[in-house]
């Protein structure tokens, strides 16, 4: 048999099929529902209403266990002590200021919120506002939420719209320079990120994403290059929600 070279296939398949094994997996986006914890205080004062409390967000379902005061669980999102401050003369415009105890992370947002009685049971309500973070190695605007909220005797039907201008926050890539592009690879200011339909799904998905991997590392003779289908963050998001409330 001739020596192995730079451009012949590679003595082990770029997907090795042998680590595949039948499992229950959880249907649906169940391991992506997320809890979130508030436990905090807000009092009227003569200089402003001033508040603060404890937040702390986690997955409900994920794969492991998640301690929400130990960053890196594969449930942990968060937890974070938060201040707020509100005028008196402009107490529907409020400041807040969070940072997380584990990661020190710091986001601040300003929100202006108003409820626009309709009737003695129907009211409609409007929160928008940036929220400006401050992180490792990034900071700026990191998203721009607004929610229109029609609320009726306690049931309440909101539409939000999240406007994400800086996507480097939500790009989980690492690489800061284009010349991992030449390998296959992704930057965190590019805005791409794998596409999970399409990678790692599967003996089929693994098939194609191989073949091509082999057949650009034949022409190009760069052994270093695997291909990995990628989409495009959205700088929009939108979602509705549901709910109600009860007051005792």
């Amino acid at each position: 048999m001739p020596a192995a070279t730079a451009n012949s296939f590679p003595t082990r398949a770029v997907a090795d099929y042998s680590i595949y094994a039948p499992y229950k997996e959880a249907n649906g986006l169940r391991r992506l529902d997320e809890m979130d914890w508030t436990l905090g205080y807000e009092r009227q004062t003569k200089i402003g209403t001033m508040g603060g409390g404890l937040l702390v967000q986690t997955m409900s379902d994920a794969t492991g266990k998640a301690n929400p005061f130990i960053s890196g669980g594969s449930g942990y999102i968060l937890t974070e002590f938060f201040l707020t401050y509100a005028l008196p003369q402009f107490k529907d415009l409020k400041l807040y200021a969070g940072a997380d105890v584990i990661r020190s992370d710091q986001y601040y947002k300003l929100t202006y919120s108003h409820e626009f009685p309709i009737n003695d049971s129907m009211s409609v309500s409007v929160n928008t506002g940036p929220g400006y973070m401050v992180t490792q190695n990034l900071q700026g605007v990191r998203d721009v939420p607004t929610t229109v909220q029609l609320n009726v005797k306690g049931f309440n039907v909101g539409f939000n719209a999240v406007y994400r201008p800086k996507l480097e926050f939500f790009d989980t890539d690492t690489a800061t320079t284009r010349a991992v592009w030449l390998d296959g690879g992704s930057t965190k200011a590019d805005g791409l990120v794998a596409d999970p339909s399409k990678y790692q799904a599967g003996v089929v998905s693994d098939a194609i994403n191989g073949a091509i991997t082999q057949a650009v590392r034949t022409r190009s003779g760069n052994t270093n290059y695997n291909y990995v289908p990628r989409q495009k963050l959205p700088h929009w998001l939108y979602f509705v929600n549901l709910g109600y409330t009860s007051t005792f």
